[in-house]
């Protein structure tokens, strides 16, 4: 595998372009720019389309927050990455509500470089980041494991999606990708979006093992389509 497929996929949403291509060169060391936002609008589907690993995000479109774009996105499961949200004004009760509303990390326009960096890694390497870009440290001394963001259920040890769930059920009974996407009002690539984060969850490789597993949990799967599904 090519060198730049091992770095993490990275989207830069700013509303100031010079913000976006100062960015993308600093990081274009350690992280592979997939995509670029500079209106708020366009988020979600260069999300869907790039399917980064990280997204930076200004807190501010114009005077619009993107706050509740993210926090929508992410509950809905439209995208499935993790957000570094980042502003140019310190606020306490703006930090309370990206964190809440799911994002892993809460940064200064300020930090450098080498803070985003870090907590990219922190991202990637599944430990909790703190909001100036170092790792939270659990009561145990280790790092902390992050659930996967947005509304989730545990099957079997595994934080799932609904997205997830509606897939699973219909793996396991034989259905081709072509027709899950066609039942779910998915395109196949958006699909295969939705398997690859299932798959990564679940922890298993291949279609035919998480088709597998999912036959070996069907009745909890079942069972928690018909619930509501909640985050711990």
């Amino acid at each position: 595998m090519a060198p730049s497929r091992q770095l993490p996929r990275l989207v830069i949403a700013d509303d100031h372009e010079m913000v976006v291509e100062g960015l993308a060169s600093a990081l274009s060391d350690s992280c592979q720019v997939v995509g670029k936002v500079t209106v708020l609008a366009d988020l979600v589907s260069t999300i869907r389309e790039s399917r980064p690993d990280v997204v930076i995000l200004d807190v501010s479109f114009g005077g619009v927050s993107s706050v509740p774009t993210m926090r929508s996105a992410l509950a809905n499961g439209e995208v499935n990455c993790e957000f570094i949200i980042v502003t140019a004004f310190e606020s306490a009760s703006v930090q309370a509500d990206a964190m809440a509303s799911g994002a892993a990390a809460f940064l200064l326009k300020g930090a450098s470089a080498s803070d985003l960096r870090a907590t990219i890694t922190a991202i990637m390497t599944g430990v909790t980041p703190a909001s100036n870009g170092a790792s939270r440290p659990d009561h145990a001394g280790g790092s902390q494991r992050r659930a996967p963001r947005g509304p989730t259920v545990a099957v079997a040890g595994a934080r799932l999606k609904r997205r997830h769930i509606e897939i699973l059920l219909l793996l396991k009974d034989g259905w081709s990708r072509a027709q899950m996407a066609s039942q779910l009002g998915l395109t196949v690539k958006g699909l295969d979006f939705h398997l690859h984060a299932a798959r990564h969850v679940v922890g298993i490789d291949g279609v035919n093992m998480l088709r597998r597993w999912a036959q070996e949990h069907s009745d909890e799967l079942k069972a928690v389509s018909k619930s509501d599904l909640c985050e711990s």
